[in-house]
């Protein structure tokens, strides 16, 4: 993905009402559309297949997980909707 000047953009990209990451890496994968866990300024992420952040619960490796709607962050440590996430953030 461009900008109109024609650089390579790069980090967060809100297209259509979805979120996706771009690789800020000065490196061949520059650029690149980032998929699965993604660790970020003290958050961790998660992107789909074609690269959206999930937002709200889902079942990710058998495990399920809580996405804030919003930011994407994953919850951790705490409860939401009375269920409880432990410090990786696994609903048990």
């Amino acid at each position: 993905y461009f900008n109109a000047d024609g650089s390579m953009y790069t980090g967060w990209l809100e297209q259509n009402g979805k979120w996706y990451y771009l690789n800020e890496l000065d490196n061949s994968l520059q650029g690149a559309m980032f998929t699965g866990w993604m660790k970020r300024d003290h958050a961790t992420y998660y992107m789909n297949s074609n690269g959206e952040r999930l937002e709200g619960w889902y079942e990710i490796d058998g495990s399920w997980y809580y996405f804030y709607p919003g930011t994407g962050e994953m919850a951790v440590s705490t409860s939401i909707d009375g269920f409880y996430v432990n410090e990786y953030g696994v609903w048990r």
